[in-house]
């Protein structure tokens, strides 16, 4: 059915059939939340309770990401938790459904979370929380529900981060990694404890800010929590409906 849409007086949004506020759907449900997609990536109703986050195939793309990326990345930011304390991060949860499962491509939903290591804006890092990671690196749980969905958690009293580009010896290379499966290899093979990096960071806190990952889209200041899905070398086909997004307990 082709969706009909319905244009109210000034100051009010319009509705689409079926979605809008008759239908029960409040698309600004979470005004915290917003669009910070890369290149032919888009969220679809960013702000609703139950987003969509759409990459597509598309042609090399440069000049969207910080650095040489190419590719198409959806990314759901959560203007939320600017300036909390590290060591105040006690859980994250998330629902997501691959709408387009017989899509061959791999692709989860993952977290980001940008943390400012000495409270001062001088040096950024990223953990994340990937479903697709080992089960050693003990990066979260993810359980599939009885609709399809998988519920990806993390209790960070218990459960490792990973850390975009870490350094050994260098931030966050003081606290030495909860499980290291290639000593010298890629960042994607070490876990960390957030307690250890708070221990060794005291000013750590999350902070909204343009941290210049690779990954993040150019020159942009983007919330501290977010959701991902695709990369910056990522062109294909994903569409994956996001719900029940919580911190520490909290609805977001």
């Amino acid at each position: 059915m082709t969706p009909r849409v319905y244009i109210g007086p000034l100051g009010s949004y319009s509705e689409v059939e079926g979605v809008g506020p008759s239908s029960g759907f409040d698309p600004f449900a979470f005004p915290s939340r917003a669009d910070f997609s890369v290149n032919s990536a888009r969220v679809e109703y960013a702000q609703s309770a139950t987003p969509v986050l759409h990459t597509q195939t598309a042609g090399p793309i440069a000049g969207g990401f910080n650095g040489g990326g190419q590719g198409t990345k959806s990314i759901l930011g959560f203007d939320i938790a600017d300036g909390l304390a590290l060591s105040a991060l006690v859980s994250f949860e998330y629902t997501w459904l691959n709408l387009v499962p017989f899509v061959v491509g791999g692709l989860a939903v993952y977290a980001n979370f940008i943390v400012d290591l000495f409270g001062n804006g001088t040096v950024y890092k990223i953990l994340v929380i990937d479903p697709l990671s080992v089960v050693a690196l003990n990066n979260g749980t993810t359980i599939t529900n009885g609709d399809g969905s998988k519920t990806t958690s993390l209790l960070f009293a218990s459960q490792w981060v990973l850390v975009v580009l870490d350094v050994p010896g260098y931030p966050p290379g003081v606290p030495v990694p909860q499980v290291n499966l290639a000593p010298g290899g890629s960042w994607l093979s070490r876990s960390y404890s957030v307690a250890d990096i708070a221990a060794a960071y005291p000013l750590a806190v999350l902070r909204r800010a343009s941290s210049l990952d690779g990954g993040l889209p150019k020159a942009t200041v983007t919330p501290a929590v977010m959701l991902i899905t695709g990369d910056s070398s990522n062109n294909r086909i994903s569409n994956m409906k996001l719900s029940n997004v919580k911190l520490n307990g909290v609805a977001v």
